[in-house]
């Protein structure tokens, strides 16, 4: 296994600390915001990010693989 390899368990672990501890800290904020705030209200948003997550993934996979 090469080194970076090696890095890619804790950046995972990582991601998934990241995403509670915005959640913990942000989550019903934004969920109330976008209530508010977004056409759709909260449902609008959530099919939003469920639409952006996947495309932004497979974006950051397509980069990352034509590294050096």
């Amino acid at each position: 296994m090469t080194p970076a390899g090696c890095l890619v368990g804790p950046g995972v672990a990582g991601l998934f600390i990241l995403m509670a501890t915005f959640d913990w800290l942000w989550g019903d904020d934004i969920w109330q915001w976008s209530a508010e705030a977004r056409p759709g209200g909260a449902y609008g948003f959530a099919v939003s990010v469920g639409a952006a997550g996947p495309c932004l993934a497979a974006l950051s996979l397509f980069c990352l693989s034509h590294m050096g």
